[in-house]
């Protein structure tokens, strides 16, 4: 059996993570400089999901506990990101997105102050601190402990339940479903990076990318929708002329989800 080295891959994360964070603070939050950061974000998550001894059990902040005003500010910023392009593609076929689309441009330099704010509030040394706590990486034993520890968690962690019919219909259940696919995913991939044999019972690595997918692009639809209801709740008229847009992505919506039912 090759040997781990999740050691090394603390410190590479951790690096990755304060090089994303630097390029945040540098750019003013862009496009591709908030979506690298919430991936490194995700990857300490799944780090600590691995490593940590029993999170319940340690004294401090987690990560997760530090990282997440920043993590939420970032994501709002994101969903504007990744809406307005959307929407001003829609507007071709219905006009009306074009306004929002507008709306949402403008928010922009408010959200992007936020996230940076709440970003530079994090600081590299107290996350160092926090990993610290999950054992020292110089001892003879460490890596084979981590590896052991990992492969355990990610095989309960795979351990998907079977959604009912009726946890699909809500957007909470959806989104939640949909963290938890994500976290197994970086957690597979970290235990890969490691040279740990993490064995995924239950679901394949293309099944669950795959409802990785079809999740994503329904919470899409479902912020479009969010958006079109908290502007429309100002704007009577707009409202009405949004109608068929908003008929549209609901029967997206739909059969996104008919389709994942057929799949878990």
């Amino acid at each position: 059996m090759p040997p781990c080295h999740f050691a090394a891959l603390i410190d590479d994360t951790l690096n990755d993570w304060r090089a994303a964070r630097q390029r945040v603070l540098r750019r003013d939050a862009g496009k591709s400089a908030v979506h690298a950061w919430r991936i490194c974000s995700r990857q300490l998550f799944a780090l600590e999901a691995l490593l940590a001894p029993n999170t319940r059990g340690m004294r401090g902040a987690s990560l997760h506990d530090q990282l997440h005003r920043a993590f939420h500010h970032s994501g709002k910023l994101r969903d504007s990101q990744l809406a307005i392009p959307r929407l001003e593609q829609l507007a071709l076929a219905y006009p009306a997105a074009k306004r929002l689309a507008r709306y949402l441009r403008r928010l922009l330099p408010r959200q992007r102050r936020h996230a940076v704010e709440r970003v530079r509030d994090v600081a590299p040394r107290a996350l160092q601190a926090t990993m610290k706590a999950w054992g020292d990486p110089r001892t003879p034993d460490f890596d084979r402990i981590a590896c052991a520890r990992s492969a355990r968690r990610v095989a309960r962690a795979a351990r998907l339940p079977h959604a009912p019919r009726s946890a699909l219909q809500t957007t909470r259940s959806l989104h939640r479903r949909r963290i938890r696919l994500k976290s197994l995913r970086y957690m597979t991939e970290i235990c890969r990076a490691a040279g740990c044999n993490a064995v995924l019972s239950g679901v394949t690595p293309r099944e669950l990318a795959n409802l990785q997918s079809a999740l994503g692009e329904i919470m899409d639809i479902q912020v479009l929708l969010k958006y079109i209801e908290e502007y429309g709740q100002r704007h009577h008229r707009w409202r009405r002329q949004v109608a068929p847009l908003r008929a549209h992505l609901q029967q997206q919506r739909i059969r996104l989800v008919e389709g994942l039912r057929g799949s878990t």
